[in-house]
């Protein structure tokens, strides 16, 4: 692969950001938040005024809730696999680029190759997003039908009431994921930038590095808070989450711009 078809492959990696890199704002969140509590209280109006059988409207709010955790994973979790898709793409393209500098110049020094090769396969350890939602609201989604076909069976109810919380745990799970998933993408980013621009340095070529912008984030403390505070902090902790990749793609994108300008010069 010659210098310019990898150098017209980086010009598309770059180019496809707009589509990719979806920057997501708590306002979305708080919508979603603002449906969830006018169903809820909705449903318990109804309970409070009665004429209405209490498992059916129970089992609403439960959905609600269900959907507000699943609305905020989709959001989360569709900007993670869209964003790391074109990394991917972008990093690999970049190591091609260095080892095309490198036998021009006829540099040896394979550690820089080595620690971007390290750095693009802890990035590698994706699965399919759509395996992952289907696999989060699958539960519900039976739990739901179990209730239409049969609503007044106590077992079926209690069934269901099990499904629910299943999907529940799960998608709290893939939710946590997407939290703590921008801290740990910057680190692995910046270990590339660091490595790719050492390496354009050695071949004359000068590349402003990425900065990192995302502050420590103690997982530990933050889930006992979120315990603590009945699930308000981890609202906060959406928010920074949001922030912190907001933030990244800023920053990641003036590190690119400084690629194209060094590379074009």
């Amino acid at each position: 692969m010659d210098d310019r078809e990898t150098f017209t492959r980086i010009t598309k990696d770059v180019d496809r950001r707009n589509k990719t890199d979806i920057r997501i704002y708590p306002l979305m969140v708080f919508i979603v938040l603002v449906v969830f509590i006018i169903v809820s209280m909705s449903q318990v109006s109804q309970l409070v005024n009665g004429g209405s059988d209490e498992r059916l409207q129970s089992t609403g709010v439960f959905v609600a809730g269900i959907g507000v955790v699943i609305s905020i994973m989709y959001l989360l979790m569709s900007r993670r696999y869209s964003h790391d898709d074109r990394d991917l793409a972008l990093m690999r393209d970049l190591m091609d680029f260095t080892k095309g500098e490198f036998d021009r110049y006829g540099i040896k020094e394979d550690h820089y190759i080595n620690a971007m090769r390290s750095c693009i396969k802890a990035e590698s350890g994706l699965r399919s997003f759509r395996i992952r939602f289907i696999v989060s609201v699958a539960p519900a989604a039976v739990g739901l039908l179990l209730m239409m076909f049969n609503p007044f069976s106590d077992e079926v109810f209690n069934t269901t009431i099990l499904l629910f919380a299943a999907s529940l745990a799960i998608n709290v799970m893939f939710l946590l994921g997407c939290i703590v998933y921008p801290r740990k993408h910057e680190k692995n980013f910046v270990k590339f930038s660091d490595a790719f621009v050492d390496a354009m340095c050695r071949c004359g070529i000068r590349v402003k590095g990425y900065e990192p912008v995302i502050g420590f984030r103690p997982v530990i403390l933050f889930v006992i808070l979120s315990v603590i505070t009945g699930g308000l902090f981890f609202a906060f902790w959406i928010y920074l989450s949001m922030r912190d990749m907001n933030r990244h793609l800023d920053e990641q994108w003036n590190f690119e711009d400084s690629i194209m300008e060094s590379i074009i010069m």
